[in-house]
């Protein structure tokens, strides 16, 4: 029978390939689930190829409408754990209930999504993961309200993002936020699944665990910066990412290869922080396009392929 130490300590491996070497931390242990800025709780599927996707999740907060900050919870992890399973491993993604207040104006959550040689993780039934995060019901789990729109993920990629959703709907309802992840050959005996807690430093703003080999961590200054949109190619929808250092009017445009408009996207003032939007193209014919951002002085374009 396993009996678990009074003081926890960090235990990490050391590498990212066979053979690994198991290490322990010099911290006590300490366990708070808040989804704040402090901690991050990360899930990851691995195999024996170093393709790995994983998705990092905090800052899960409801505001309310005199601006207060109200941090949701995770769900409690079972320390004695030693292993994920394919059914348990998006749960440890979840929040505890909680009960909608008259108050309520929003909630929010920050969502990190990376991947490494995605290819040869994915099932034989799609060629892209789908991910998207929901409010639902506590008790009945019915759908209440998408935090995100589907995002879909074909190759390797680093994403990090904010989405928020008005909730004022919700008033009363006791809710969690979940994932639901679709794409991944999660039968495959040789995965691998993980639970990363990640306790970062207020003061060098870096997280205590490493992020894994070619991933940098997050740049925490904001500048100006024009995505590539994902997947590209695409039919008919893709995402388009984007940040603002400076609050403004912003425009993110589409154009043909002879320079004519062909949808306007955004054009409304935005404040600085990190942006995401989807472009559906279900009225456009196949074809190379062009985006253009202009925020300020800044002014960027990249090209999208549209396959049908």
């Amino acid at each position: 029978m396993y009996n678990p130490p009074a003081s926890a300590k960090y235990v990490y491996t050391a590498g990212f390939s066979a053979p690994y070497e198991i290490k322990m931390g010099t911290e006590t242990l300490q366990k708070p689930m808040i989804a704040d800025a402090d901690y991050h709780r990360r899930v990851m599927v691995a195999d024996t190829t170093e393709a790995l996707f994983f998705i990092d999740l905090s800052h899960v907060q409801i505001t309310m409408k005199n601006g207060d900050i109200t941090p949701m919870e995770f769900v409690a992890v079972n320390d004695t754990l030693l292993g994920l399973t394919a059914d348990n491993l998006w749960s440890q993604l979840a929040t505890t209930p909680i009960i909608i207040a008259s108050d309520a104006d929003s909630l929010s959550a920050e969502i990190g999504i990376y991947s490494k040689h995605l290819k040869s993780l994915l099932s034989s039934r799609f060629n892209t993961i789908s991910i998207q995060f929901e409010l639902v019901d506590a008790n009945t789990k019915q759908l209440l309200l998408p935090l995100t729109e589907s995002l879909y993920i074909s190759e390797s990629e680093k994403i990090v993002f904010q989405n928020k959703a008005a909730i004022s709907s919700l008033v009363g309802k006791s809710v969690i936020l979940r994932p639901v992840v679709h794409g991944l050959d999660m039968e495959r005996p040789d995965l691998f699944y993980s639970l990363a807690h990640l306790y970062y430093n207020q003061k060098l703003e870096k997280p205590i665990a490493p992020d894994p080999p070619g991933l940098q961590p997050a740049v925490t200054k904001m500048a100006y910066h024009l995505m590539q949109n994902y997947p590209n190619p695409f039919n008919p929808l893709t995402c388009i990412q984007y940040s603002i250092a400076e609050a403004g009017e912003v425009s993110l445009k589409v154009y043909d290869l002879l320079g004519r408009e062909v949808a306007i996207v955004v054009n409304q003032h935005q404040p600085p922080g990190n942006y995401e939007v989807v472009f559906d193209a279900s009225h456009l014919a196949s074809g190379i396009y062009l985006y253009r951002l202009e925020a300020g002085s800044y002014v960027a374009s990249k090209k999208l392929a549209l396959v049908r």
